[in-house]
């Protein structure tokens, strides 16, 4: 596993800390529940697929590049969650 995602899966696991994958993953899906939840039933409209799955996209194209560093990680959850509110306002206007 430490070939594929930068990470000492083990060494993490003692230290009692998730992978950084895990830590995005988990900062994409709250984005996506929230994204659902509000757009709903606070602005009451049907998101179209690319923009239902915004967070998602942003995941997906940053794959790659986040295990490298804790920044990049950072700025990864920043994306995602900025492209969640965006596509709220968008809907929201």
């Amino acid at each position: 596993m430490y070939r594929l995602t930068g990470t000492d899966f083990r060494r993490a696991q003692r230290l009692g800390t998730w992978p950084p994958q895990i830590r995005v993953a988990t900062v994409v899906a709250v984005c996506l529940i929230v994204e659902a939840i509000v757009a709903k039933n606070v602005i009451h409209v049907k998101l179209n697929v690319v923009a239902q799955f915004a967070p998602l996209w942003v995941f997906a194209a940053c794959l790659p590049w986040f295990a490298r560093d804790k920044a990049s990680e950072i700025a990864t959850m920043i994306l995602a969650i900025g492209a969640t509110a965006g596509v709220l306002v968008f809907y929201a206007l």
